[in-house]
């Protein structure tokens, strides 16, 4: 039998974040998965660390709004290395992206409108000043600069994943051993079917739809699926390009983020309003609706050698009313087990600080066993997969 301070199953952002702050302070961690490091949720993120602008964007500071303002200091701290974890190693894509308004008058007063929620990070630009995308006498509309910046997901994993060498294990499967909604040991099986028992002072599920077993099996928590279908473009040149289109909706018309694949190709990564409204399209159908968005708001661009695909991706969170978006990350304890979804990447830290308040009253008692068990790969992007 292993026995360790903390046990968390879920390898992704919240599960990472969360066992860098608590082994810390000295506790002993084990993080299971049963993927790759960061799979699902986690590397299909835009990377935007953003602070509520897309939800302020039909004039009124919602809960969410509020809810997120004070992530991105969070993660800044973390990026110089001053913060609770050290992500100093991670690559930022872009120091900011752009808040871009089409050419019509809803978009240009939902510009306008979400800029005065950003409090001094933001800047309206001079035509002079616009993005390679944008330097076309066709475009008419109207940009700001946020300053919140853009990460490579698999970096981030990466930094996460270093302090928790030999603390991570790739597991098969799991089985929680429960005596009336705690968890008093969980059973792990290896993928060459080797199994062992953990107990631990401390059991946190940060598994995104992996947690949907011990949720309904303790009845702590009840979890929701939001379908996206998002799109990737390679394209044929490179265009940097980080910025919302917005309208007076409360998505973004269309989100866009650059990424670039291991042999240099640039990726257009496309999410928003666009990737909520496709859920029913099939890949082809959803690639054309996003070929022609692009080229109604961005007409004098050539696509013609642009490869478009498509895929669905479903974000796990805790039940709300008419499957509505959470305002905030949930983490339901109760006793030794901790249930916890963080909603946004943004989220992240938020939702950790709160594990790591719940985990306060825990001393170190155990010291960590090693499991001779693989640890996971990190998860790549989607278009280093396929075309």
């Amino acid at each position: 039998m292993i026995k360790v301070d903390i046990v968390i199953v879920g390898a992704g952002i919240a599960g990472l974040w969360s066992a860098n702050q608590l082994q810390a302070r000295g506790l002993s961690v084990l993080v299971l998965e049963n993927q790759a490091i960061g799979a699902n949720q986690t590397i299909h993120s835009q990377g935007i660390i953003h602070g509520g602008i897309k939800y302020s964007l039909t004039g009124k500071l919602s809960t969410a709004t509020k809810a997120i303002a004070s992530m991105p200091s969070i993660w800044e701290s973390c990026l110089a290395g001053s913060g609770v974890v050290d992500l100093t190693s991670a690559k930022v894509l872009s120091g900011h992206y752009l808040l871009w308004s089409a050419d019509s008058l809803a978009s240009k007063l939902g510009t306008v409108i979400a800029s005065k929620f950003l409090q001094g990070k933001n800047r309206r630009l001079s035509p002079s000043a616009y993005p390679k995308v944008l330097h076309d006498r066709a475009f008419s509309g109207q940009v700001y600069q946020v300053d919140e910046k853009v990460l490579d997901i698999p970096s981030v994993l990466k930094a996460l994943t270093l302090p928790l060498k030999n603390k991570i294990v790739k597991l098969a499967n799991w089985k929680a051993v429960l005596n009336n909604q705690q968890v008093e040991s969980l059973k792990i099986y290896s993928d060459s079917g080797a199994s062992e028992t953990v107990q631990a002072q401390k059991y946190i599920f940060t598994a995104g739809f992996g947690n949907q077993t011990i949720s309904q099996q303790t009845g702590l928590a009840k979890m929701q699926a939001r379908p996206l279908h998002m799109v990737y473009a390679k394209l044929n040149d490179c265009l940097p390009f980080y910025a919302h289109c917005v309208d007076m909706q409360q998505v973004p018309r269309v989100t866009i983020t650059t990424h670039y694949t291991a042999n240099g190709e640039c990726v257009w990564y496309l999410g928003g309003k666009l990737a909520e409204v496709g859920i029913h399209q099939t890949t082809e159908q959803q690639c054309h609706c996003a070929l022609q968005e692009l080229k109604h708001l961005l007409p004098w661009l050539d696509m013609q050698a642009w490869k478009f695909n498509a895929f669905k991706i479903d974000r796990a969170e805790a039940s709300q009313l008419k499957n509505h978006r959470p305002n905030y990350f949930t983490a339901v304890n109760n006793g030794n087990t901790i249930i916890a979804w963080p909603t946004k990447l943004a989220f992240a830290p938020g939702l950790a600080a709160q594990i790591h308040q719940y985990c306060a009253t825990i001393k170190p008692r155990f010291t960590h066993d090693s499991l001779p068990w693989n640890m996971p790969e990190i998860a790549v992007p989607i278009w280093e997969k396929s075309c």
